[in-house]
């Protein structure tokens, strides 16, 4: 579970410094506005990442589209599992935390650990290298050290 966490966490701070950019449009000024809810994924605020996941899936332009709704779909089936297990990504085992509520539903958890683990998929991995490169050439966001 903490290597599927640092997918996360990763692909976050892969666009968590952003450069200028003269385009302006609207799908670089979305990923501009979203670097802060990336940069603070370890806030709680995964609900407001997947958020910014589809709005960048419907903004992306032909390039990368395909790349962020392989992002989104991953990204979307985690939140719903912890949505289901009524668990945050910090109470999960393995993070950092590792505070998991009483009365928590096992098998959720099952579903929860599956849905992550997708983070590690090659499909994911691919996508979210594409999304970073384009990123950093068309929209002036660049990669950040993540540990």
């Amino acid at each position: 579970m903490r290597i599927a966490m640092a997918g996360v966490v990763a692909l976050a701070g892969t666009l968590a410094a952003c450069g200028s950019s003269s385009d302006g449009d609207d799908y670089c000024r979305q990923l501009k506005t979203s670097v802060s809810a990336f940069a603070n994924l370890d806030s709680g605020n995964f609900p407001d990442v997947v958020r910014a996941y589809h709005r960048l899936a419907e903004a992306a332009p032909d390039e990368v589209k395909a790349d962020w709704q392989t992002l989104d779909t991953t990204m979307t089936a985690l939140d719903k599992a912890l949505r289901a297990a009524d668990i945050t990504l910090g109470e999960l085992p393995g993070t950092p935390t590792q505070t998991m509520p009483a009365g928590v539903d096992p098998a959720k958890v099952r579903d929860v650990t599956a849905a992550a683990s997708k983070l590690r998929s090659p499909a994911f991995t691919k996508a979210a290298t594409a999304v970073q490169e384009h990123g950093e050439k068309v929209c002036g966001v660049t990669t950040s050290e993540t540990s």
